[in-house]
Parts: structure tokens; C-alpha cells; sequence
């Protein structure tokens, strides 16, 4: 596979890395817990692995990959990862990241925007996309994602849908109040949520899919549990809803 763009580079001193270079047992548990466990993804993510969704030797793009962590999870169950964000600072922190678990050969993080992905077509068996796509261009991206994807692989899209009242509230709440600038551009930078007409369309490109949707009423309950930490009722709360 032939990458046409630059890879990120780690100029900057490993924060993550150990005093002896080696795999360390508690991290790993970490990243995977991280992956896992995210209370407002974690159930999507369940769902995901209950497929068997075998990752061992396949190429993975992750789309808006952050700090790498979720490319990190896949790369320690043998994949071989590709992380694309348009934060330069991020994609550093990823390789340094890489780097301390002995995985850099594994993880390749490239700048770039998902909407032009700089990757030869049919080269990709797995694409993961978690809480990205109400950032770009809905159309433009989902045809990148045809056509780097192998004919026989697999979109993975865990986005926000636009039709639960609960969190249209929040929504509309934090655009009201946003104060600081980042908060402004925050929201200015989101350009529409996918709508359940546009999975439909896409998923008619597949054989086969799925489609589930999660928290109806999490916004309650996430809410409670981030702000009463240790609180049993909190925590029987979301495990109920």
C-alpha cells in the first residue's frame, strides 16, 4: 500500500514512554479500558466486538483519530493502523504513544482530512469513524470511505444522530451559552449530524449490516455519573437506562 503524504513525525520527547522501553501491563489494560468503557461510546463499541469483528494482520483507517488511542487498541490486537486527523499536535501524540508500546512499526498517523483521504483506493479493510462526520462534508467523506475500502471490507460508524430530543437540548443549550471562543468555534464547526435516510442510502452499498441505536435517556444518566462520581444510585441509574 502506497501512502501519497507525509507521515507525522514525533519531534518532541515521549511523555508516555517507561524507564525501560518494555511493554507495561497496567497501560495496556488502560488503553483498552479507555476503549472499552467510554461512557458515551462504550456500548457502541460492545455491540461492535459482540460481531467477532476479526482485526488480526488487517490495514485499519481510523478517521479523526485524536491522540491515537483507539488505532493503539487495534494495533495491540495485531492490526496494522492508520490514523488521520487534522490536528498536527494530536497526530504527534499518537506516534509518541506508538513509540512507548514498542508499536510505531503498527501505527502509521498521517494529517490530513477525511473528505481527500491521501491513501491509494481499495487498500483498507476496516474504516472506524467514532463522533466525526458531523465535522465534514457527509457526502464527500462517505465516497472516500468507498474508495479506499476493499470490496470486501468493513465501515464502522459510531456518529451522532440528529433526532433525540434529549440531547437536541443539550445541543441547543451549549450553543446558547458558549462564552469563550473555542467554545464559539466548537460549535460553528459542527455542519450537520447524518441523518437516518443518509445510513439507509449507505448501506445499501453493503451486502450485509447492521444498525443499532444507544442512549435515548444516557444523557441523564452519563450526566449523573461524570458529576456524582462514586454515587451508587448515579451508578444504578446507568446501568438501568
Amino acid at each position: 500500500m502506497r501512502i501519497n503524504c507525509e507521515k507525522v513525525k514525533s519531534n518532541q520527547n515521549s511523555d508516555f514512554q517507561s524507564e525501560d522501553g518494555c511493554l507495561n501491563s497496567k497501560r495496556v489494560k488502560q488503553i483498552k479500558k479507555d476503549f472499552l468503557f467510554d461512557p458515551f461510546f462504550g456500548d457502541a463499541v460492545e455491540y461492535i466486538l459482540d460481531k467477532r469483528l476479526d482485526v488480526l494482520g488487517s490495514v485499519i483507517l481510523e478517521s479523526g483519530c485524536g491522540a491515537g488511542k483507539t488505532c493503539l487498541y487495534f494495533a495491540l490486537q495485531g492490526a496494522k493502523t492508520i490514523g488521520l486527523d487534522l490536528k498536527k499536535h494530536e497526530m504527534e501524540n499518537g506516534v509518541r504513544l506508538a513509540e512507548s508500546f514498542e508499536l510505531r512499526d503498527k501505527c502509521l498517523f498521517l494529517k490530513g482530512n477525511s473528505a481527500y483521504i491521501p491513501i491509494e483506493s481499495n487498500s483498507v479493510d476496516i474504516i472506524f469513524s467514532k463522533s466525526t462526520i458531523q465535522y465534514m462534508d457527509r457526502k464527500k467523506v462517505l465516497n472516500e470511505y468507498m474508495r479506499i475500502l476493499k470490496s470486501d471490507g468493513v465501515v464502522i460508524l459510531i456518529e451522532n444522530l440528529p433526532h433525540n430530543p434529549l440531547i437536541n437540548l443539550y445541543r441547543l443549550r451549549r450553543r446558547l451559552i458558549s462564552k469563550t471562543l473555542e467554545e464559539e468555534e466548537y460549535v460553528e464547526s459542527i455542519l450537520g449530524y447524518i441523518t437516518p435516510n443518509e445510513v439507509e442510502s449507505f448501506t445499501d452499498r453493503f451486502k450485509h449490516s447492521t444498525h443499532r441505536e444507544f442512549h435515548l435517556f444516557r444523557m441523564i444518566s452519563i450526566y449523573l455519573r461524570l458529576h456524582l462520581k462514586h454515587n451508587r444510585v448515579a451508578m444504578i441509574i446507568d446501568i438501568i437506562i
